[in-house]
């Protein structure tokens, strides 16, 4: 039974289990690589949800709630692509690279045109379509390569 009046509670019948500190865990801190890759995770979201922005910002119509009702998975994407990168998943991250080259080429071909039109323009509406859908792809790819890594081969924690 506890004894909750002491000034510092005590479980008389856990006493080895509960209160004593060198059979807990040694705290294991966080390796540089570690902290490094959770870093370029971050900026990986980040660039994914930028180039989603900036696909929709060509828009005319209103579809003001697709890009944030998707962050989400753009920010799961950046840090799977990351992941399938230190696993060394290389074949598994090249469908999600071509989309993501494909998404990089119509960005620049859409802000190219958008310097040498002015109002709507068929052809940047295109580009940002094809922008917009490739990135979809590349969150497709990227999810589905990490689900695949982890199924043929998972990640093997080891105790300390």
């Amino acid at each position: 039974m506890s004894d909750l009046t002491a000034q510092v509670p005590v479980e008389s019948e856990k006493v080895d289990w509960l209160h004593d500190r060198f059979v807990r865990p040694a705290h294991v801190f966080a390796q540089p690589s570690t902290i490094l890759a959770i870093i370029v995770a971050i900026f990986a979201s980040m660039a994914l949800i930028a180039l989603a922005f900036q696909a929709r910002a060509s828009w005319d119509v209103a579809r003001d709630w697709v890009v944030p009702a998707t962050i989400p998975l753009f920010s799961i994407a950046g840090v799977s692509l990351v992941h399938l990168v230190t696993r060394h998943a290389f074949r598994e991250l090249m469908p999600a690279v071509f989309f993501i080259c494909l998404v990089l080429i119509f960005t620049v071909l859409n802000l190219v045109r958008a310097g040498f039109s002015e109002g709507p323009d068929a052809m940047r509406d295109s580009f940002s379509i094809i922008a917009g859908v490739s990135l979809g792809f590349t969150v497709v790819a990227a999810l589905g390569a990490a689900v695949w890594i982890e199924f043929r081969r998972p990640t093997k924690v080891v105790s300390q």
